[in-house]
C-alpha cells in the first residue's frame, strides 16, 4: 500500500529526487533549482513532510516504507535553510484561496488569495541567466521577502525570475 497521490512527500517531489541535486559537486544551477523546488514544497498548502535524513541531502534514497536508513549519509546540512522556510510557512494565510501557475516550463508562480492578504511565490525550477519577468499580480512596489528578507521589486506587476526563490505580498 503506497500513499496516496494527493500527498507531497519531499524526497519524491512529482517524481524528482530534489535532494539529490543540492551538493556541491552538481553544478550551481541545479542547486539553486534544487532549493526553489524546496521553497515551492513548503509554499504548497498543507503539511510538508521530510523524512529519512532528508534535512543532510542523502546521496541513497530511502522510500517512505523501507526498513533502511539514510542517517550516517550526510553531504550537505539545509537546517538552516529548511529553518527559514518554517518560518515563512507559519505566515501564509491558510484560509486563503490556493493556485500555482507555471510559466513557460520554467517557473511557478504560486498564489495565496485571501479576503484580506494576497501572498505570491515565484520559484525558478530550472535556473537561467537570461532576464525573464514574471506576473504576480501585485501592486508596483518594494516587498519584503518572507525567506531571505531581501526587497524584492514588482514593476508593472510583475517580478524579476532570480537564482533564489521569493515570498511576497
Amino acid at each position: 500500500m503506497g500513499c496516496p497521490v494527493y500527498h507531497r512527500i519531499g524526497r519524491c517531489c512529482a517524481g524528482s529526487d530534489i535532494f539529490r541535486y543540492t551538493v556541491g559537486d552538481i553544478p550551481y544551477c541545479r542547486r539553486k533549482a534544487a532549493e526553489n523546488w524546496l521553497a515551492l514544497l513548503y509554499f504548497e498548502k498543507g503539511m510538508t513532510m521530510l523524512y529519512s535524513g532528508q534535512e543532510f541531502a542523502p546521496q541513497k534514497a530511502v522510500g517512505l516504507f523501507d526498513a533502511d536508513d539514510a542517517y550516517c549519509d550526510k553531504r550537505r546540512d539545509l537546517q538552516p535553510y529548511l529553518r527559514q522556510l518554517r518560518e515563512m510557512k507559519r505566515t501564509l494565510p491558510q484560509d486563503a484561496c490556493f493556485q500555482l501557475e507555471s510559466v513557460d516550463e520554467r517557473a511557478v508562480v504560486g498564489r495565496y488569495d485571501g479576503v484580506k492578504l494576497a501572498v505570491r511565490g515565484v520559484f525558478d525550477l530550472r535556473g537561467g541567466k537570461d532576464d525573464v519577468r514574471v506576473a504576480v499580480g501585485l501592486a508596483d512596489g518594494s516587498y519584503t521577502d518572507r525567506i531571505s528578507g531581501r526587497q524584492i521589486t514588482v514593476q508593472e506587476g510583475r517580478v524579476r525570475l532570480s537564482d533564489a526563490p521569493c515570498v511576497i505580498g
